[in-house]
């Protein structure tokens, strides 16, 4: 007799499939239209700071000395404190509505840092910038992996990291034509339009998301039919992804779950380990300058290394997708290291193709709980930031170029704690799925079953939020026997 899943997948594989790649296509335009255009944006907003800085900015707020080290650190601490409650936020409530808020305080900051005349008021501003674009990055990487299969997210999350890199390559391209035509016009200098035409394109995203950024599963999304949302709701219950979000926002099982399992322990050390080592890319242009080339080649060498990232943080996520493994796709671009240009453009391109993979990974494992799954995504973002902060000065200091010593050595260990992470995440999730397949195996009593049209109709008819229906069997609590209790009628 065929498992309950693989008739599930046949009924979605016969009747379906068209109906499937149609509602993919809707999402494409849509939630990963948002998520791209977003994280141009956001590179965008977090680069025209320095741009205006040393475009007249410091002078027309009187910035001395170590002000603008201050006004960096005061967006950083406001980009850390808010990164995991956002998450928890997002978890319970409309992302359709929560996402584009924060777009809209982020551009009504962006709008006033046009207008700022102090320095303590860059550094509020900047402040409270942070607390609000703290949300987008990991918010984003959550909603996507609430919506699309294991199939789908690699690459749909390997395009949203490549929009990052295009935001650097053309933020320094773009506030540069700003000065050189806006400057002067309406009688405004030409740094304060960085941040108007800046917080403009911030409103355009914003106005977007709000008309179609989708909820979640199930929740009512205008712009998808009744078929569309029954069939997002099989996809949801075919990967086994908890679909839950009544309660309060941190309970005892969420703190267990959370703090008492592998996936974030070993996924943060992988996560930190992996921008540990890419703060080797960081120095390039320093190791080229030092090492005799002039001011102009010193800053082109880093060019290749950008485009490159971008071709392949693509094809590893299309290849993890098609080839449906993460842990040989991330483990085969981790290249050998080296101190000259060849051994940069292999590290970059290596090691910055496997961001989105990894958190591809998590998506993929931690599905019993979207407040685990939120939690552990913001946490392993926040602890990754404060690796990089505490270590930029005592592995890169300006001193130690073009050599590096210490740098270079410390980022081999963590390439090689790197990829031991990598394999203990790919042992211990085999280890899940065999205790998996040996519950689906076991006699189920009828009384456990789920009818999938009785989950269904639960979904679309539920309050708003409520999708306790699909993760409570009858009698058995556990989230990893609920997931493989999910039947089609006979009828």
């Amino acid at each position: 007799m065929a498992s309950e899943y693989e008739l599930l997948n046949e009924e979605l594989s016969d009747s379906s499939r068209e109906a499937e790649r149609a509602l993919v296509r809707r999402l494409d335009r849509r939630l990963l239209a948002f998520a791209m255009v977003g994280n141009v944006i956001k590179v965008l907003d977090n680069s025209n700071l320095a741009n205006a800085y040393i475009s007249g900015l410091e002078e027309d707020i009187h910035a001395t000395g170590l002000d603008y080290n201050w006004m960096g650190i005061a967006f950083t601490c406001g980009y850390l404190i808010m990164q995991t409650p956002s998450n928890m936020i997002l978890s319970h409530t409309r992302p359709s509505v929560y996402l584009p808020c924060l777009e809209i305080a982020w551009c009504m900051l962006t709008f006033a840092m046009a207008a700022v005349q102090s320095v303590n008021g860059v550094y509020i501003i900047r402040f409270l910038l942070g607390l609000f674009e703290a949300g987008f990055w990991p918010g984003t990487i959550f909603l996507l992996g609430s919506w699309y299969t294991k199939e789908e997210l690699g690459t749909r999350n390997a395009l949203f990291a490549m929009c990052g890199t295009l935001g650097t390559l053309t933020s320094g391209l773009l506030q540069a034509a700003l000065l050189e035509t806006m400057d002067g016009t309406l009688g405004i200098s030409g740094w304060r339009w960085t941040f108007i035409i800046d917080g403009s394109f911030t409103a355009v995203l914003a106005v977007f998301g709000l008309k179609y950024l989708p909820d979640y599963p199930g929740k009512g999304t205008l712009w998808l039919s009744e078929e569309e949302h029954k069939l997002a709701i099989q996809r949801l219950a075919r990967e086994g992804k908890s679909a839950s979000r009544k309660g309060s926002f941190f309970t005892k099982e969420t703190v267990r779950g959370l703090f008492c399992t592998w996936p974030l322990y070993m996924f943060m050390i992988a996560w930190v380990s992996l921008h540990i080592s890419m703060g080797a890319t960081a120095v390039l242009g320093i190791v080229a300058r030092k090492s005799g080339y002039d001011a102009i080649s010193s800053n082109l060498f880093t060019t290749p290394s950008t485009f490159l990232n971008m071709i392949t943080v693509v094809l590893n996520g299309f290849l993890s997708d098609r080839l449906r493994t993460r842990q040989c796709m991330l483990s085969a671009f981790v290249q050998p290291f080296g101190i000259l240009w060849i051994g940069f453009l292999l590290i970059h391109a290596g090691l910055g193709s496997t961001n989105s993979i990894v958190m591809t990974w998590l998506n993929e494992i931690v599905i019993e709980s979207n407040d685990i799954r939120a939690m552990t995504i913001a946490l392993m973002n926040t602890a990754s930031q404060l690796s990089q902060m505490a270590t930029s000065l005592v592995l890169w200091p300006v001193t130690d170029a073009p050599q590096y010593h210490l740098g270079f050595t410390t980022c081999i260990f963590f390439v090689l704690l790197f990829i031991f992470s990598i394999l203990c995440i790919g042992q211990f999730q085999k280890i899940e799925e065999r205790n998996k397949s040996r519950i689906m195996r076991s006699p189920v009593e009828a009384s456990e079953d789920i009818d999938m049209d009785d989950v269904t109709k639960s979904f679309l008819t539920s309050e708003e939020g409520d999708f306790s229906d699909l993760d409570q069997p009858s009698h058995d609590p556990s989230p990893r026997t609920r997931v493989h209790t999910v039947t089609l009628s006979d009828d």
